[in-house]
């Protein structure tokens, strides 16, 4: 076992995803129940990217030196990504575009998540534990121009929804959760760009290094606005 930095950084953003899952259902639920079951599907969303980043972060702990088992764990967060982002596009149209059909869409981006993941499996890339701690995928590049692409629907999929809240927002509290969830998107969107789309050698050393930092900084932002408020509000209680 190896203590990574990749796997620190996943195991962070994976708390502070769960805490968002957690916080989304419970808000959600004291809604109309035409609203609660929005707040119940994104709270699924948050919670099944939790559980993934969970397994990433473990991976990068426990598989550091293991080739086989990190492209083989790569594989099975391909597939994860594939269903996380068909579900991300299905959230935007079920919640800002109710009226419109929705399933040419989403499977168009399940099938390509299929293709992607089918890519991945047969360029079987060796990813291997850099000298910096970080964990180099070590993809080629056409499969991370397609993995990135993936991860943007994924990610920017909710990023209208979040945008369109945050400017509906009534009070000072419902702008800053939301205006938070907007730069936490957006940051996670430059970051897998950051990490897939720059492809030269001389720069996975740096690359990494800042797709780990970028994703520590929002897993603590996911536990700054959606833990702190709670334990705060305990103490003060108390």
């Amino acid at each position: 076992m190896v203590v990574t930095t990749t796997g620190i950084a996943f195991l962070l953003s994976s708390i502070g995803l769960a805490f968002c899952g957690i916080r989304f259902f419970g808000a959600f639920q004291r809604l109309d129940p035409s609203k609660s079951l929005s707040g119940v599907l994104l709270s699924a969303y948050y919670l099944a990217t939790s559980t993934q980043h969970g397994i990433l972060a473990i991976s990068c702990f426990v598989f550091a030196t293991n080739s086989e088992a990190l492209y083989a764990i790569q594989v099975i967060v391909l597939f994860s990504d594939s269903l996380l982002a068909a579900f991300g596009v299905f959230l935007f149209f079920y919640i800002l575009l109710p009226g419109y059909t929705r399933k040419p869409f989403v499977l168009i981006v399940l099938l390509f998540g299929l293709f992607v993941t089918y890519v991945g499996v047969v360029a079987h890339p060796a990813p291997i534990l850099a000298a910096n701690n970080t964990i180099n995928w070590n993809n080629p590049l056409p499969l991370n121009i397609l993995i990135n692409l993936l991860l943007l629907i994924s990610i920017g999929a909710l990023l209208p929804i979040y945008l369109k809240n945050y400017f509906l927002a009534e009070t000072k509290n419902s702008k800053k959760i939301f205006g938070g969830l907007v730069l936490l998107h957006f940051l996670g969107m430059v970051n897998v760009t950051i990490l897939f789309l720059i492809n030269y050698a001389s720069l996975d050393y740096l690359r990494n290094r800042i797709f780990d930092i970028i994703l520590m900084s929002i897993g603590l932002i996911f536990l700054t606005i959606f833990l702190l408020p709670v334990v705060t509000n305990k103490r003060l209680k108390s």
